[in-house]
């Protein structure tokens, strides 16, 4: 019997993704992978699905065009009691009210993989998610390419709802600005950034000889300074 199908770079009219939704190896699948409009019209015809599917995975490919309206159809499906993986990715309309809506559902109880990268998630929607008491089973946690900073990557780190999440990535996210923004910034309350402290230590000049100079700094400021430099080339 089929587990697997990809049919991401294909799309579907309605029609045709409601007899696929009705075809007996439908039901049997555990891996599914679908382009946006496809994806659109069968989350809208999910929830209203009575019976359990078999999916453990489901992704979903493509660029804008799911829409609101089909992501609360998804996160209102009953039907997907089996999912362990759940991947939507590069959709504009996905945002901090959408996390909301995900926040308050058991979809977001069953998956232990989410991946929501590319889309428009803000600080807010990564504090809806991260105080989310259905958010436990979580273990691996993608948020690329989002609009996620620092506040957003505080708020998931200090989740007590969180507790078995292992793996998050942020890459491309607001928050490498942000750290950027962070690190250029006044050490503890000076007006002096990193980069030229740096630039002072490879200009021969001892901690002794910053300190002296520069009152307002202290030895541990020092060794921030050289963790960032160490974090930045590892």
């Amino acid at each position: 019997m089929l587990r697997r199908l990809n049919i991401s770079q294909y799309g579907f009219d309605t029609a045709a993704v409601q007899r696929l939704l009705n075809a007996n190896w439908f039901a049997g699948l555990t891996h599914l992978s679908l382009s946006i409009g496809t994806a659109r019209d069968l989350c809208m015809l999910l929830a209203t699905r009575r019976s359990t599917l078999q999916l453990q995975s489901f992704s979903i490919a493509g660029h804008s065009g799911m829409g609101s309206e089909a992501f609360a159809a998804l996160c209102s499906a009953k039907s997907l009691k089996h999912l362990r993986e759940l991947h939507i990715g590069s959709q504009k309309s996905i945002n901090s009210t959408s996390m909301e809506v995900l926040s308050q559902s058991l979809l977001l109880a069953r998956p232990e993989q989410l991946g929501l990268s590319g889309n428009s998630i803000p600080d807010l929607g990564a504090k809806k998610l991260a105080a989310s008491p259905l958010a436990g089973n979580l273990r691996e946690l993608s948020l690329r390419h989002t609009k996620i900073g620092l506040r957003g990557l505080e708020a998931i780190l200090n989740s007590s709802c969180m507790k078995s999440l292992k793996k998050l990535d942020l890459t491309g996210s607001k928050l490498e600005s942000d750290l950027r923004k962070t690190m250029n910034e006044a050490v503890l309350g000076t007006r002096l950034c990193v980069e030229f402290l740096l630039a002072r230590m490879a200009d021969g000049w001892s901690d002794s000889e910053i300190l002296r100079n520069y009152p307002g700094l202290c030895r541990e400021d020092i060794v921030a300074c050289l963790d960032y430099a160490y974090e930045r080339i590892r």
